[in-house]
């Protein structure tokens, strides 16, 4: 232990007399330990635990495929619920839970404000599976999950933080649209079902006399393996199970569809396509701390240069190898620790920094995305890991000179050595060309999102969903007469210009499914459309043009078969024709047709702007079927956030128990869809940077360093009659060879990976091939624009030194 303490002292005072060297290095170690903690930061809640089950690798989600519509992970209905719970021999248990809206109306229990919360009806059996007990009361029983005797809930613990406080809530009632639910439990901080957040839970208790139809769906279902029962298993006896259902249910299960069932472990259910960025960005990420090893190896090897007569005259006093060996990796150990704590110091500010642009909320399974002991832990260990990697070769190299061949050199470097810095160097260029390249890839994916036409125009534009409770407003002109009450007061407003509803709006992922087909056509020529119904007004106030046809009026009342579609309906159904006045039969998901005359066609519009396409959209007038849920959209020519107010007093002019869904800009709400994405922009883009910089320093180290080595070169060449700008060239020409080289073969190396990984890049591009031209382009160019200005600096210097100060000197 006395000598490792004594080769800390030594290290420590060798970096205080060197406190150029000390600083450089330990910014560039930094650099690599901060973004790699960073990313951490995200990586251990996403992926190294993203669930907090017991066994998760038994626990698997259960969905409907319909490969031919492209369709991969669908939900289940009650049917098929009900089969694989009766008939799954691979699995050992069953649940299912349906997410829906309620409102909490407050009362001497809750207190507050009217809230719009997110509810899971789950079973009793979700639970039990997933193993998760709460950490207050309990969860639901088996008799409690029964139609009538389900008045109980159990709440997330963000939401009893929330709204209680974190006060005793056990035995609490809650109006949930207007019906009281005891308060039974309260789950552990992280735990959620699926991928989505939900306030509180109450139970399923599915009505067994009145099961909607097979094609019915909107159950997410969890299952827990049997004792012995592989995930091969299961997908095995789901393809068996998925065969006798299309047998024995034709009409639900067509052969067009490419139908079947799929079994996904419950880490991949949670954590979603981000896991796909993040192991991408977990390359990029090692790909940065590897350049920041190579600048600060290549810095070490610098100084090794510099003290081969210290290590030759310790040597010759007796010092043996091994003991050289541990000084200079103490010294690496030393600046990597130091280089740790300020690259935590960059974490806790990068995650600050994205946490301040990115809400958690909209990031899957992330519940607390920040600088702990674990990121900690980690930065301490790849300081550990990169002090070795980046001081060992330095090490060894500075041990093979002959002592006695040093000491008769009288201290002079070298010249030998030199070319492993340049490889150094070279690979850090190779490997920022790679990290540049995806983050570039990163950026102009984001960009092209940013450009894609919605179709409406989303500025000015204030949107919030509702849902009125069928306790309070149990038939349809009771909705009806509440919504319509509603836009009225809002219109009246001096600062708004048009106001509508939507029983879906764009970027919500709502709204049903449904199956439209020409009157007189072929049976065999449906076409899956998504189906949502509008009040008039609706397209005026979104700024959606008509292509022909008019708007629903206010006559299209309970007996209207009126039908608007949109131009991707038109164009498959009526190619080059007009579509106003003809019929169309439309096949609901709860197997109802219905006959409908088309009044207008519109111009298609993008529900999803992460999509590749828009699907298909019709829309009924809202008035023939009125529904609980509706979301109001209200276009000003101001501001829109200045609405807020107006919207909330008229909602509680007409009921004051009413809460509203979030009220947002459509702006806002585009911004959220584009979370993953840009999570995704501003890591690539930071690591980017970072690379850069690295590549840059390593650079001028060499360049430099290579500079001052050829001053007496540059001196006789001068002296002789040679330009300043040759001398200057010379050394440029240097550098350049190294950013070409290592640009060239980063290139290279970045096409290969973008081939290998293709399919996880095509997850988060949008709108770009992973082959994008003007990236694969403008990286090098920006490396050799950068090699060129790192090496400009030293040579212009070099070249500025006077030729006889400099002969002199040798």
């Amino acid at each position: 232990m006395e000598p490792l303490l004594r080769d800390f002292r030594l290290a420590v005072r060798g970096l205080v007399k060197n406190p150029g060297f000390a600083l450089v290095a330990i910014f560039c170690s930094a650099l690599g330990i901060g973004a790699s903690a960073t990313l951490y930061c995200f990586l251990d809640p996403l992926l190294l635990r993203p669930v907090a089950y017991p066994e998760p690798e038994r626990i698997v989600g259960l969905f409907n495929r319909f490969s031919k519509m492209e369709i991969e992970r669908g939900p289940l209905s009650g049917h098929e619920f009900f089969d694989l719970r009766d008939h799954g021999k691979s699995f050992e248990r069953v649940g299912a839970m349906v997410p829906t809206i309620l409102n909490l109306a407050p009362n001497a229990d809750s207190g507050g404000e009217p809230e719009q919360l997110h509810v899971g009806r789950a079973s009793a059996d979700l639970f039990e599976l997933l193993g998760v007990e709460p950490v207050r009361g309990r969860t639901f029983t088996a008799d409690e999950d029964r139609f009538g005797e389900n008045r109980v809930a159990v709440l997330s613990h963000p939401f009893w933080q929330r709204r209680f406080g974190g006060s005793e809530v056990v035995g609490k009632k809650l109006l949930l649209d207007g019906v009281p639910f005891e308060v039974v439990g309260v789950m552990p901080p992280r735990f959620r079902l699926g991928n989505t957040d939900q306030d509180l839970w109450i139970p399923l208790a599915p009505n067994l006399d009145n099961i909607p139809p097979r094609d019915a769906r909107g159950l997410l279902v969890f299952a827990r393996l049997a004792k012995g029962a592989s995930l091969d298993r299961a997908q095995a006896e789901l393809d068996v199970e998925a065969q006798r259902w299309i047998a024995e249910f034709p009409s639900y299960y067509t052969t067009e569809s490419g139908y079947g069932l799929l079994a996904v472990p419950v880490a991949e259910v949670v954590v979603g396509k981000i896991a796909s960025t993040l192991v991408i960005l977990g390359a990029t990420v090692g790909l940065v701390l590897l350049i920041a090893c190579a600048n600060v190896a290549s810095l070490l090897l610098a100084r090794a240069l510099g003290r081969e007569r210290e290590m030759a005259v310790r040597a010759a006093m007796g010092a043996s190898r091994r003991d050289l060996l541990r000084q200079l990796l103490v010294e690496s150990l030393v600046l990597a620790l130091a280089g740790g704590a300020v690259g935590a110091l960059f974490a806790t500010w990068g995650v600050r920094a994205l946490a301040a642009t990115i809400p958690a909320t909209r990031l899957p399974a992330i519940v607390d995305v920040a600088v702990n002991g674990r990121v900690l832990a980690f930065a301490i260990l790849a300081s550990l890991v990169s002090g070795v990697l980046f001081g060992l070769a330095p090490a060894i190299g500075a041990l093979r000179a002959k002592p006695s061949a040093v000491l008769k050199e009288g201290g002079r470097a070298v010249a030998g050595k030199r070319p492993l810095r340049s490889l150094l160097v070279a690979s850090e260029v190779a490997l920022a060309t790679v990290v540049l390249v995806v983050a570039g890839l990163l950026a102009r994916s984001l960009l092209s999102l940013q450009k894609i036409d919605t179709g409406f125009e989303p500025e000015g534009l204030l949107t919030a969903p509702m849902s009125l409770p069928p306790a309070q407003y149990p038939t349809p002109t009771e909705r009806s007469a509440f919504f319509h009450d509603l836009l009225d007061r809002v219109r009246a407003a001096p600062e708004v210009t048009a106001a509508g509803g939507v029983t879906a709006l764009p970027m919500l992922f709502g709204g049903t499914t449904a199956e439209i087909r020409a009157q007189g056509g072929d049976e065999a020529d449906g076409y899956l459309v998504s189906v949502r119904k509008a009040t008039s007004g609706y397209f005026a106030t979104m700024s959606i043009p008509f292509r022909e046809g008019t708007d629903f009026a206010a006559s299209d009342g309970p007996n209207s078969t009126s039908v608007i579609v949109d131009a991707l309906t038109a164009d498959q159904l009526w190619p080059g024709q007009s579509a106003v006045g003809r019929a169309v039969t439309v096949r609901t998901a709860l197997g109802g047709t219905h006959s409908h005359s088309v009044i207008g066609v519109v111009s298609a519009i993008r529900e999803n702007i992460l999509g590749t396409e828009g699907r298909a959209l019709v829309y009924l007038p809202y008035d023939a079927e009125p529904e609980p849920l509706l979301a109001i959209a209200i276009r000003t020519k101001g501001d829109p956030a200045t609405l807020t107010s107006t919207l909330r007093q008229a909602v509680a002019a007409i009921d004051p128990n009413q809460p509203l869904g979030d009220v947002l800009p459509m702006p806002d709400r585009i911004s959220q869809t584009l979370s993953r994405p840009r999570l995704a922009g501003a890591l690539g883009a930071g690591f980017g940077v970072i690379s850069l910089v690295l590549a840059v320093l390593g650079v001028y180290g060499v360049i430099a360093y290579a500079a001052r080595s050829r001053r007496r070169e540059i001196a006789v060449r001068m002296s002789l009659g040679a330009r300043r700008i040759d001398a200057v060239g010379l050394i440029v020409r240097q550098g350049l060879i190294l950013v070409g080289g290592g640009a060239v073969l980063g290139v290279a190396l970045a096409a290969l990976a973008v081939r290998m990984y293709s399919g996880k890049l095509a997850d988060f591009l949008y709108g770009i091939s992973p082959f994008d031209r003007l990236t694969f382009v403008g990286v090098p160019l920006l490396l050799l624009l950068c090699g060129l200005i790192a090496s400009a600096i030293p040579a212009f210097f070099a070249a500025r030194t006077s030729p006889g100060l400099a002969l002199r000197g040798e």
